[in-house]
C-alpha cells in the first residue's frame, strides 16, 4: 500500500523522489509566538502548512505554559480536526491496499504505489566459531533471505512520508462475500491472481502497521539480504534479525489508513517493509526502496 509510477516493461528505469514539505509542529508554534510573530500570520501558517502536532493532555500543558495564546491553540485543535476528514477522503486516491510514497502537502499529496518485488531465495549457513568434529554452543546457523539486485529500481530521499493502506473492514468484507462467476473467464483469472497475491502479502489480513517491519539489508554486487531467523545450539529464534530493523512511527488518519514517517533521517542503504510474524521464504513479497 505504500511514491511514483514504475514503468513495467522489458526495462526498468530507477525513479528518484524528493520529499520537502516543512512538517509544522507545537515547537515551530511555540517559537513563532515568542518570536513575536502576529497572531493573525500564525493562524493563517496553521490553516496552509501540513502539521504533526502534540495535543495529548501533556502537549497542551506545555504549550499553554509557554504563553501560546487560546486562539492559536483551537485553530490547532481544529486543524487536526479537519485533517481526519481529510484524509478519510485521501483513502478514495488509493486503488488498492499498500504502501504508497506521499509527496507534496500532506491534505492533499500526490500518492504513488510502491511496488512489491519477491525473496527470490533462502541459504542457509554456520556463522561463528567451530569445534573440530562438532558445533560449538558458539556457532550460529542463519537464515538468509535473499532479494536480486544490488539495489531497488526506486530511490526516495531520507526523509520520506509512507502511506500504509489496510482497506476499509467493510470494504473487505464486502468484497470477501463477492461471489466469482464461474463462465467469465476473466473474472476467474482475477480471482486466482488475488489469491496468489494474498498468499506471498496478505495485506488484507493486516490491520496494524505494528505486523510489519522496516529492514535494512546488506547488499553486495549482485543481491540484498537480511537475517531472517537464527539457531545456536539447542535454541531457535525466529523472526527477524533485530540488527537489520529500523525503527519508524505511525500516526492513524482514517480507518485502514496510517502515515508512516522518521524521527531521524535514513542513512544511505537499501531498504524493505516485510510483514512480520510469519515464516519468510521463496516468493515473499516484500516492498523496497533505495535511500542515496
Amino acid at each position: 500500500m505504500i511514491l511514483a509510477v514504475l514503468i513495467t516493461g522489458l526495462f526498468y528505469t530507477p525513479v528518484s523522489f524528493s520529499q520537502t514539505a516543512e512538517i509544522l509542529d507545537n515547537e515551530g508554534i511555540i517559537s513563532m509566538v515568542n518570536s513575536g510573530i502576529p497572531t493573525s500570520i500564525i493562524l493563517k501558517k496553521i490553516q496552509t502548512s501540513p502539521n504533526r502536532f502534540d495535543l495529548s493532555t501533556d502537549g497542551l500543558v506545555n504549550l499553554s505554559s509557554q504563553k501560546v495564546p487560546e486562539e492559536i491553540i483551537g485553530a490547532m485543535m481544529e486543524s487536526e480536526s479537519r485533517k481526519v476528514s481529510d484524509y478519510y477522503d485521501l483513502t478514495k486516491k488509493f486503488d488498492k491496499t499498500g504502501i504508497y510514497l506521499l509527496q507534496g502537502e500532506l491534505s492533499n499529496p500526490d500518492v504513488t504505489f510502491l511496488e512489491p518485488t519477491v525473496i527470490d531465495k533462502v541459504k542457509e549457513g554456520n556463522f561463528g566459531s567451530h569445534m573440530v568434529g562438532a558445533l560449538s554452543a558458539a556457532t550460529k546457523k542463519k537464515v538468509r533471505a535473499i532479494i536480486a539486485g544490488s539495489n531497488s529500481n526506486t530511490t526516495i530521499d531520507d526523509n520520506p512520508i509512507f502511506a500504509f493502506y489496510f482497506g476499509d473492514e467493510t470494504e473487505k468484507k464486502s468484497e470477501s462475500s463477492q461471489p466469482v462467476d464461474q463462465n467469465d473467464p476473466v473474472a476467474m483469472i482475477r480471482a486466482l491472481q488475488n489469491m496468489s497475491m494474498a498468499e506471498k502479502v496478505d495485506f488484507s489480513s493486516i490491520s496494524s502497521p505494528n505486523e510489519i517491519r522496516l529492514v535494512q539489508t546488506e547488499t553486495n554486487t549482485k543481491e540484498r539480504s537480511f537475517v531472517a531467523s537464527a539457531a545456536s545450539g539447542m535454541t531457535r529464534e525466529s523472526g527477524i534479525d533485530s540488527d537489520f530493523v529500523r525503527d519508524f512511527k505511525f500516526e492513524k488518519l482514517a480507518p485502514g489508513l496510517y502515515k508512516v514517517f522518521f524521527e531521524r533521517t535514513l542513512e544511505k542503504g537499501e531498504y524493505l517493509f516485510v510483514q512480520a510474524g510469519i515464516m519468510l521464504g521463496q516468493g515473499q513479497y516484500v516492498y523496497d526502496f533505495s535511500v542515496r
